[in-house]
């Protein structure tokens, strides 16, 4: 596909979203470009958004040429993290995301905040969201869930999870989540069925992508399952 048909793909895809349309490209979970369109609609509440934690340090025993934790950390965890001593613990570039997550999401209404037990998802969830997520336990169950009234759920967990949950419902991304991507679903969806309606690359909840762009980000994310 070439760039002016993906533009157009994407920007068709968005536009049904807003206007409440279902369609095979949304079913399919579109990448979104600009995710301003998608987050207005996120004010009326209604969906799910399912979030990889951000950017992390890798796991000590995993062999891999990429940094490890420091000694010490130029931060407090968040006092709920079972294991303070957690290698993968968010490096500073995760930190970052989590604040571009929280600044794209200032203005739209989270009721409930989910989180697994492991600490980059919780601190990911501290720092976005501003407060402590429950523990989850049943993913796809939440997943089907409906969020409160006027609200959204928003959930941080990781890829390989939020894959095995999705293709349990039959959603289809074609590929694990990234670290700081979010795929947004819609719990009602087709006939009471959830359908993904758009999947956030990391860079695009910056107002700006700068010099870091999402192939970079998913090279090193993808390092450091």
């Amino acid at each position: 596909m070439g760039n002016t048909q993906l533009t157009l793909a994407i920007a068709t895809a968005v536009a049904l979203f807003v206007s409440g349309a279902a369609s095979p490209a949304v079913a399919a979970c579109s990448i979104v470009s600009d995710p301003s369109q998608l987050i207005k609609s996120l004010h009326d509440g209604g969906y799910v958004l399912v979030i990889r934690h951000a950017d992390k340090y890798a796991d000590k025993n995993a062999g891999e040429d990429r940094p490890k934790r420091p000694k010490s950390l130029n931060r407090k965890l968040p006092a709920s993290c079972s294991n303070p001593q957690d290698p993968q613990v968010l490096t500073d570039h995760g930190v970052r995301q989590a604040r571009e997550i929280r600044g794209a999401l200032r203005d739209v209404p989270i009721s409930q905040i989910f989180a697994s037990n492991a600490c980059r998802t919780i601190e990911t969830a501290e720092i976005a969201f501003g407060r402590a997520p429950e523990r989850y336990g049943d993913l796809p169950q939440l997943l089907r869930s409906a969020p409160e009234p006027g609200a959204n759920t928003a959930v941080v967990s990781h890829s390989r999870t939020i894959k095995e949950s999705l293709d349990g419902l039959g959603i289809e991304l074609g590929r694990k989540l990234s670290c700081g991507e979010a795929a947004i679903i819609d719990p009602d969806g087709d006939n009471g069925h959830p359908k993904c309606v758009a999947l956030v690359l990391a860079a695009e909840w910056r107002p700006s992508s700068g010099d870091l762009g999402d192939w970079q980000n998913r090279l090193e994310c993808d390092r450091r399952r």
